[in-house]
């Protein structure tokens, strides 16, 4: 549908290869697969159009609790239809989303999570980083860490939180659209220790 509705515009998915393009829109059919594949109630569709090198459009759907996450580049974000921010919770009662997959080296993830406990900070491991941002937009978790994800679990996500008053790391920065990165968002009083993290090699 979107090929016929903007034929002059490319479409990279997870599932169905496609090529990149200046004007992009960029899918991941099901973010959390591994979830959905067990019957877990945690995942997602995500949806994002780039263009002239910044993410500009987000859409992100939780079929299961009915919860649509869309955002605009200056126009905010929003589920379903109401204003998201961030939260506003001091740092020592933050909790932080991890992401991860097993092309990130055990001792990365380990030394990212020694971390934030040794900062005193909880964190979660939910299985779908384009839910968990929608999360930190929403406020629900202060921060998010995806281990070397790809473009399309992420960059719906990353604008999500941009537009709801976060931090976030860039994605579409200096590198090629398909490779692998770490990154992360979050509200303001959580972003320094993920960025932190990412200076330092953690992740």
């Amino acid at each position: 549908r979107l090929a016929q509705a903007f034929p002059n515009e490319a479409v990279l998915g997870e599932e169905g290869g496609g090529i990149e393009a200046d004007r992009l829109w960029v899918i991941d059919p099901i973010d959390g697969t591994a979830n959905f594949l067990k019957g877990l109630p945690y995942w997602c569709v995500t949806l994002a159009f780039l263009a002239d090198g910044a993410i500009r459009l987000a859409v992100t759907h939780d079929p299961l609790h009915d919860e649509l996450f869309e955002a605009q580049r200056g126009g905010g974000a929003r589920r379903d239809g109401r204003p998201l921010r961030v939260a506003d919770r001091p740092a020592e009662n933050a909790c932080i989303g991890f992401s991860h997959n097993f092309q990130t080296p055990p001792e990365a993830y380990v030394e990212a999570m020694r971390t934030l406990l040794e900062a005193g900070l909880d964190h979660r491991r939910m299985g779908s980083a384009a839910l968990t941002l929608a999360h930190v937009a929403d406020g629900r978790l202060d921060g998010a860490l995806a281990f070397r994800t790809n473009v399309w679990d992420v960059a719906g996500g990353l604008l999500l939180v941009e537009e709801a008053g976060g931090r976030t790391s860039p994605f579409l920065e200096g590198r090629p659209l398909r490779e692998r990165r770490t990154v992360f968002a979050a509200a303001p009083a959580a972003a320094g220790l993920l960025e932190a993290i990412l200076r330092r090699g953690g992740a």
